[in-house]
């Protein structure tokens, strides 16, 4: 099975990184093919609003950057896991527009043919954050849910590695890899009941 992975981070060796590179060990470990996405790699410019998409004037997205690419990618996977460090109670900007556009893989009022794109496609999530869950990170969580709902997706699970702080890091780290790996686990499970990618 094919798992992308995206990761949505300003920094390229943070905590998310490191918690999703285990994440990916694991899971080509249980014999999958990891098609690994760093979004600091590619131009996604945000949402213009255009409606070229909801109009059905365009395949996709009408923006020419790296988005479309990355959106067809996504299509082609298995498994798509978004990895992202909460950042003032959301995505970091890193990720955003792409999370933004993902409104041209949706099919809000059921007249566009072959959408959703995503349709019964698993979909996980990996924060790192400073805190916990409450009051932090649960309103990502929560909004990503709504996000896979609205792409008649299915949401499989997140992980949550909280209170990543430089203090106790190393404490943080020494189950984070459990945790990662366990996560991995629950993720090559879901994919049992998917067919594989052509």
């Amino acid at each position: 099975m094919r798992v992308m992975t995206i990761l949505g981070s300003p920094r390229r060796q943070g905590n998310t990184a490191k918690v999703l590179v285990w994440i990916e060990e694991a899971l080509r470990a249980a014999g999958h093919e990891v098609d690994s996405v760093n979004v600091l790699d590619y131009q996604v410019r945000g949402c213009s609003e255009c409606l070229a998409c909801m109009e059905k004037r365009t395949e996709l997205c009408s923006i020419a950057d790296d988005g479309n690419p990355l959106f067809r990618r996504m299509v082609a996977a298995d498994l798509v896991l978004v990895a992202a460090p909460v950042f003032c109670w959301g995505f970091p900007a890193q990720i955003k527009g792409l999370i933004d556009r993902l409104c041209c893989m949706m099919d809000s009022d059921g007249r566009r043919p072959g959408v959703p794109r995503l349709y019964d496609k698993p979909m996980a999530l990996l924060l790192t954050s400073g805190g916990d869950e409450a009051d932090n990170a649960d309103l990502v969580i929560r909004g990503f849910e709504h996000i896979v709902a609205f792409l008649q997706a299915r949401m499989v699970g997140y992980l949550l590695i909280g209170g990543y702080t430089l203090a106790d890091k190393k404490q943080i780290e020494d189950t984070a890899r459990t945790r990662a790996i366990e996560f991995a686990k629950m993720l090559d499970l879901s994919l049992g009941s998917t067919s594989p990618s052509s």
